[in-house]
């Protein structure tokens, strides 16, 4: 087999020899567990959305946005989006940064709404609320920049975003803060 592949944006090139059979197997195993993936991630969406209706908790919005966007981002990554509602590399490449931006900043906002950083912690407040600041401009951005630049972008904020709100809510957690508790576990399982 030879194979060539030349992009500007992200590509995921897999490759797997397979009997039919073998392979049949394996995509359906793949599909189920990627459909509870889904699932559940979905089901994450409705019940915080319905909490964020019954409680009126603004953390509960936030936490539903940032799932949805964690939910496209990830349709996306895996093919699923393209192969189901549209097939557009365009669509794809703007999507996947977009989705994925987005899920940057919502998830820097939900820490600091649900954890309360502005008065527990305002350095990292000011950290995550920096992380949001530029995540919000690559989403506006994502569309007309570069794509190489805006993908470079995304990961740079992702990681030590991600790190960032783990440490604290480890933090947090060890200094007695029950929802930091209950907020660690939860980013840990998602991580």
């Amino acid at each position: 087999l030879y194979i060539r592949v030349q992009t500007q944006s992200a590509a995921q090139i897999p490759v797997q020899l397979f009997t039919q059979e073998g392979f049949s197997e394996y995509n359906q195993k793949t599909l189920l567990i990627q459909g509870c993936y889904f699932g559940i991630i979905l089901a994450m969406i409705l019940y915080n959305l319905f909490l964020f209706f019954s409680v009126r908790e603004n953390y509960y919005l936030l936490y539903v946005f940032f799932t949805i966007s964690y939910f496209c981002f990830q349709g996306i990554l895996q093919g699923f989006f393209q192969q189901f509602l549209f097939d557009s590399v365009w669509w794809q490449n703007n999507g996947f940064l977009f989705f994925g931006c987005t899920s940057i900043f919502f998830a820097n906002i939900f820490a600091i709404s649900f954890l309360r950083l502005r008065s527990t912690q305002p350095v990292i407040f000011f950290i995550l609320w920096g992380f949001s600041a530029v995540a919000f401009i690559a989403v506006i951005s994502a569309s007309f920049l570069p794509y190489i630049l805006m993908v470079k972008l995304m990961l740079s904020l992702a990681i030590p975003s991600a790190l960032t709100i783990m440490t604290v809510g480890f933090k947090l957690w060890w200094a007695g803060h029950l929802p930091a508790r209950i907020f660690t576990l939860a980013w840990s399982t998602l991580l």
